[in-house]
């Protein structure tokens, strides 16, 4: 039998047919596989995650997220050959912040002034310069990038050299990001030591903190300079009773030290107390009515052993007039020995006309007596949640 010859557009059609089918599964491929949408991925991460904390550069214009025991940390001074590759350091500069155990990670931030936001071999450059860390500019990938406000961001995974000291450097693994808004670059980089097998956990810790970067609309609105007019002359030691002592009672008012963003910010020091302690079915009663209105729209359940706790900061500012700008203050908690204990404490609500700040924060059910402690590190309050406390151990703490 004599086969029917084809008709040309019928193959040709039949041939396109063929080629989409096949594009289609190539890009279904890549989606599942995640090369396309790591790629296309936002590189914002605003999240809060327990254990995490919000640390800044440039007057805080500049922020991300690190874990809390970062704080406790070492502080150096400088990196000499004293500086050991087992311990856990923090190192503060004008500009930027490093943290380092080179057994465990290496993370850094850096605001940078560079000339051409494209030109990545020169701000590489100029990295390795102030931050210590050379990038391997032949294998990174960039993950992520996204414009979001005024705020241009890319994420690449790479690998790194963290060259501190002469006697102290090594290879890492892990993300590094730039980050633009307006005339203002940041930098940061956050890896495990390369040689070392992470476990999923660490992997997502480092990614999660270059995610976390990010940069404020800081308000220009600025506090005067000065105190209030005739404010000199109020004893306010005697009108709110103002205790000397570094830890003091719930609803006691002790000194403690905050940034006033004047034209000249400087540190200052105002009184306050933290009181209204609530916890357990009534402190979430609360939280949930007004946590739709905060940026973490829900309130999670406890972990297993522990409950929520709500509390109100009340403050004085002692005749500086912070009305422009209200004192951003710091807080954490410790047991009753003065111990760190890893607790991420939230903002509920504000009330600055009237001096007030309501937090609240997750605990273990054991932990019945512990401090809120309130200020900068340089002159921080501690407030006991209870007055109960036996006369042995008020002894112990005085």
């Amino acid at each position: 039998m004599r086969k029917k010859k084809k008709k040309k557009g019928s193959v040709i059609k039949r041939a396109l047919l063929f080629i989409g089918g096949v594009l289609l599964i190539v890009c279904i491929a890549l989606n599942v596989t995640g090369v396309a949408g790591n790629k296309t991925s936002s590189p914002f991460d605003d999240s809060a995650r327990k254990g995490f904390v919000t640390i800044g550069v440039d007057k805080d214009k500049g922020i991300m997220k690190v874990p809390s025991t970062f704080d406790d940390s070492t502080a150096l001074t400088e990196i000499d050959e004293t500086t050991k590759n087992n311990e856990a350091y923090k190192y503060v500069k004008e500009n930027g912040k490093l943290f380092f155990n080179f057994e465990k990670y290496a993370v850094s931030f850096q605001c940078m002034e560079i000339k051409d936001l494209s030109d990545m071999k020169y701000n590489l450059g100029e990295f390795e310069r102030q931050a210590m860390i050379r990038i391997d500019q032949d294998h990174m990938e960039r993950v992520a990038s996204e414009k979001k406000d005024s705020v241009a961001k890319e994420i690449y995974s790479c690998n790194a050299e963290v060259l501190l000291d002469e006697g102290l450097y090594g290879d890492f693994t892990g993300y590094f990001s730039i980050m633009q808004s307006h005339r203002k670059c940041y930098f940061l980089f956050a890896g495990l030591p390369k040689d070392e097998k992470a476990t999923t956990s660490e992997q997502d810790a480092i990614k999660y903190m270059v995610y976390s970067g990010n940069v404020q609309s800081i308000s220009e609105s600025v506090n005067p300079i000065t105190k209030i007019e005739g404010s000199d002359g109020i004893n306010y030691a005697e009108q709110y009773n103002i205790l000397s002592e570094p830890v003091v009672d719930s609803g006691s008012y002790g000194y403690f030290t905050v940034i006033n963003k004047s034209e000249k910010p400087e540190e200052i020091q105002i009184a306050g107390t933290v009181d209204e302690f609530q916890e357990g079915d009534a402190a979430e009663k609360i939280i949930r009515n007004y946590i739709g209105k905060t940026v973490y729209k829900e309130l999670p359940e406890a972990e297993n052993n522990n409950r929520w706790i709500l509390a109100t900061i009340e403050y004085q500012t002692l005749g500086y007039d912070m009305t422009a700008v209200p004192p951003a203050i710091p807080v954490k908690i410790r047991d009753d020995q003065g111990a760190f204990v890893d607790s991420m404490v939230y903002t509920l609500k504000t009330d600055y006309p009237n001096n007030k700040i309501q937090i609240f924060y997750e605990l273990p059910n054991n932990l019945k007596q512990y401090r809120v402690c309130i200020g900068l590190d340089s002159g921080y309050l501690s407030v006991r949640n209870t007055t109960d406390q036996t006369d042995e151990n008020s002894t112990k703490e005085e």
